[in-house]
Order: C-alpha cells, then sequence, then structure tokens
C-alpha cells in the first residue's frame, strides 16, 4: 500500500465534510466583518490602510487557529490521542460569537440606533452546546459505547 493510500484512506470525505461546512459559515462570517468594517471607516471617513493590514492578519490568525482544530480532530485520534470534544465546532463557534460583536460594533459605527436593537437580540440568543463524547462506564474509555 503507497503514501498516497494511506493519507487518502486517513481522510475521507465524511471526515472533512462537516467542518466544510463550518469553515464555510466561519469564512462568511467573516467577510460580514470586512465588509462592515470598511462601511464603518468609510462612514466616518477614518479609513486606513496599515488598519486595514492589520485586520487581515487577524481574519488570517483566525482561519488558520480553525484549520488547525480541523486537523487536530481529524488526525490526532490516528495517533492515539482523544480530545473529550470536537475542536474545531469549538474554535469556529468562538470565532463567529466574536466576529458577531465586532459586525455589531461596525453597524454601530455607522448606525447606533440599528446596533443598539441587534445588541438586544444577541443578548438572547443561545449559544450551541459542543458535543462530548461519552465515557464508557465499565471501561472508563471515552467514545466506546
Amino acid at each position: 500500500m503507497g503514501e498516497t493510500t494511506i493519507a487518502l484512506s486517513i481522510i475521507t470525505l465524511d471526515a472533512i465534510l462537516p467542518q466544510l461546512k463550518i469553515a464555510l459559515c466561519l469564512l462568511a462570517f467573516i467577510v460580514l466583518d470586512i465588509v462592515s468594517g470598511l462601511i464603518a471607516a468609510f462612514t466616518r471617513h477614518d479609513y486606513a490602510s496599515s488598519i486595514m493590514r492589520a485586520g487581515l492578519y487577524h481574519k488570517l490568525s483566525e482561519i488558520f487557529a480553525f484549520f488547525f482544530a480541523v486537523v487536530c480532530d481529524i488526525l490526532l485520534p490516528y495517533i492515539g490521542i482523544t480530545l473529550p470534544l470536537v475542536i474545531s465546532k469549538g474554535t469556529a463557534i468562538y470565532i463567529i460569537v466574536m466576529e458577531c460583536g465586532s459586525i455589531i460594533e461596525n453597524i454601530g459605527k455607522a448606525n447606533p440606533e440599528l446596533a443598539q436593537h441587534l445588541k438586544s437580540l444577541f443578548d438572547r440568543a443561545e449559544l450551541p452546546e459542543i458535543e462530548e463524547e461519552k465515557e464508557d462506564e465499565t471501561s472508563g474509555n471515552p467514545g466506546t459505547d
């Protein structure tokens, strides 16, 4: 069996598809934050390319953090490391919540009344719980049913 075959057997579409859907959601919120930041800067007439570059580096670090979490979720079990939760989903939720806060702040710079309304809606939002692996009561091993 060649190295390519082994790699393909480890990384399957079933393993990647859920993270791909989450990644698309994450990217949508990142794009919305960039656009809302541009709108806020242009509304206030304080656009600065240095701030834009710093923001883009920040966004790239968020994307990298998510990619790192996906790699951990997919590959760590193959070397015997099990995690009690899906860290890519938790990472994405954390980043998306941060992006929502940033988007609302940016909207507030252009339209404070609308931002107040959005803040009140998000204050009532319920965040999803991150799935944890169940521990087998007899053996103490996580993930066995």
